[in-house]
Parts: C-alpha cells; structure tokens; sequence
C-alpha cells in the first residue's frame, strides 16, 4: 500500500512521485426555510411582477422562476417561452431590429435578509427606486393632512366672522356664507371640508368617520377657531365689545334656534356631501354656503347664529359672545348635528357605514368628497 509522506499545496508526494490530491469542493447552500415564518411553511410565490430591470445586449431577456433554460429569438417581433420542472430558471427572450431593449427578471418578491429562497412575504418591487413607505407612516402622514385643513378652513372661517361682525358689515352674512363656501370646495377632497364640530358629529352618527378621526377633527377645528378669533381682534381691535347673553325667554329662543338652523346645516351636509345619490355633483359648497347665509339672517338677531361650536367658542374669545351663552349654543347645536345624522340614517337606511374612517371614503377627483364638508 503506497504511502503518502507529504501533502503541501494541494500535491500528495506518494513513495517520491508527486500526484495531484483529491480536490474539495464546497457545496452550494441548501436553501433554507425563512426564520420569520416559523408558523407557515416557506413558498415561492408565482412569476409576475418584474423586479431587478437588466439589459443584456439588446435583447429583452426575462428570468422566471421554476423553469428550464429555453428560448427562440424573433427577427421583429418573434418571440420564446418554455418551462421546466428542475428547478432551474427559465428565458424568454424577444428580439427586435428597432426601439431599445428593456429586460427584467420575473419574480413577486426579492429574497429575505436571513434566508436564499424568494420569500412571499417580502413586498414586491417594481424597479429602482425609493422603498415604498409603510401604511403606519401614509396613515400618520393622511391623518396630518387632513387636520391641518379643517384648522384652516376654521381660522379662516371664524376670522371672517369676528372681522365682519367687529367692523358692523353690512353684508357680514353673505361674507360669511362666501367664505364658508369657498372653504368647503378649498378642502372637501382633503379632509371633507366639516370646520364645524357639529356637522362632525352628524357625519360620525351617519357612519362615515371614525370615533379616533372625529375627535382629531373637533380638537384641529377649536384650535383653528381660536387663531381665527386672535387674528380678528389683534385686526380690527374695536376696543369695548358688548357681548352677547341670554336670560329669561330668550334662553330658550336661542336654544331652539341654534337647534334648528344647525340641524338644517348639517342635514344638507350629509345629504348634499356623503349620500351615493348624488354622485359628481358641484353644488355642495352652494348649497352649504347658502344654509349659513340663510340662518345667519334669520335668526342671527335671536341667537347670534354660530351653527357651529367652533364659532361660538372663537365669539367668546373675541368677546362677541359671553361665556354663558357659550353654555346655551353648545348643546343645542350638538343636538342639532346629532340629529341630522339620525334623520339621515333613518331616511337612507342603505347608506350606513358604521365607523368607516374619512380617508376610506374619498371619491373620484370630479366627484364631491365622499363625507361631510362644512
């Protein structure tokens, strides 16, 4: 039996006679399941979206998974396609004497960071690019957006009232019911335009927002109010201002007009804004501008005509109204709101929607925003 007495450098020296030893050869890595679906058993996902775009001379070359080499090449717009069953990649290949190539691998999602296989889990990409943002980080970005709009169309709502109101403008309600308007289709698409935390009870009780977004929206619509009142007093600062207050009989003719006049507000809000029966329409802001306009002259003497608990807290700060009457208008225009979202559900029982958040509820850009906006 020979006998091997050196190994150096990959050579065996056998009885003086250099051979060349054994090679070794590492295997190629078993792919493993991924770690992170420890529950489920990993699974390649089928071919179809085209990631990782590659160009190969010329030609369009496109790699799908769980297939064999194939391929035929065209003289224009000829084309291949085969598959097998080895486990190996399979081409498609497609060729043209004119236009630039494009190429791209076939596969629904790239490799997991602890494992070789595609795994299913991992979102598919479409090319280079940024990474997609997650939901949690669109969701926060959305909820930003759309109470950063009802603070403004707050400020500027009840800015408008305290200038128009301080100065003794004769045509304050039709200034107030503009701007109302213009407001609404300013922000309907964004956030549903309500400015009004009456109206966003109407739209909580009729089912289109949820609790969580309806409480952002009433804390986004008082801050507006109160910039929008500082605004107007530091503008026009009238001096002494009497406010407004109610005692006797005249409690109860506010209450019952504040009641009113909001729930006439908020009904045509939900029946003009969110109802599925009036699908693109663009008489919304018309409509809603108008109520306002309406009350305001109306009953404006009576109650003060606010409509809206954001106007009534933004008239105190500006001391157009005192704080008990604050007391009488926060009620009954909560009752009012509550109500116009009862009578809507009542009236359009096919309608309903319990809890759906705002943003779930955006139409088309030719269509009214799908909630309220006012």
């Amino acid at each position: 039996m020979a006998k091997i007495s050196q190994l150096a450098g990959g050579v065996q020296i056998v009885d003086g006679t250099a051979r060349p030893g054994p090679v070794h050869r590492r295997r190629s890595p078993v792919p493993r399941p991924c770690r992170q679906t420890s529950v489920r058993p990993h699974r390649l996902p089928p071919a179809g979206a085209v990631l990782f775009p590659e160009v190969r001379g010329g030609e369009q070359v496109r790699t799908a998974g769980n297939g064999t080499t194939a391929g035929a090449v065209g003289n224009g717009n000829g084309n291949g396609n085969s598959k097998g069953n080895d486990g190996q990649e399979g081409r498609q290949r497609q060729g043209g004497q004119g236009g630039q190539a494009t190429t791209g691998r076939l596969l629904t999602a790239a490799p997991c960071s602890r494992c070789t296989v595609p795994c299913s889990r991992r979102r598919p990409r479409t090319g280079p690019g940024p990474p997609v943002r997650g939901a949690r980080s669109q969701r926060k970005a959305s909820i930003l957006r759309r109470h950063l709009t009802e603070f403004i169309g707050t400020f500027f709502l009840v800015c408008t009232v305290g200038a128009a109101v301080l100065t003794k403008a004769q045509l304050a309600p039709l200034a107030i019911g503009g701007m109302l308007m213009v407001m609404v289709y300013a922000g309907g698409h964004v956030s549903g335009a309500h400015y009004n935390p009456a109206v966003t009870l109407a739209v909580l009780v009729r089912g289109r927002i949820g609790t969580r977004d309806a409480a952002g929206y009433v804390v986004a619509q008082l801050l507006g109010a109160a910039g929008g009142a500082s605004a107007a007093r530091w503008m026009v600062d009238p001096g002494p201002v009497t406010a407004l207050s109610f005692s006797g009989r005249h409690i109860g003719a506010a209450l019952l007009a504040e009641a009113l006049f909001t729930f006439a507000l908020a009904h045509v809000v939900v029946n003009v804004a969110t109802s599925r029966s009036h699908p693109g329409n663009s008489f919304y802001g018309l409509a809603i501008g108008f109520t306002v306009m309406a009350g305001a002259v109306a009953v404006g003497g009576l109650s003060g005509g606010a409509f809206n608990p954001a106007v009534s807290v933004g008239g105190a700060l500006m001391g157009l109204f005192s704080w008990s009457a604050v007391l009488v208008h926060l009620p009954a225009e909560l009752l009012g709101g509550a109500l116009a979202g009862a009578a809507f559900v009542w009236t359009h029982p096919d309608e309903r929607r319990p809890g759906q958040p705002a943003a779930d509820s955006a139409p088309p850009p030719a269509a009214p925003v799908a909630e309220a906006r006012t």
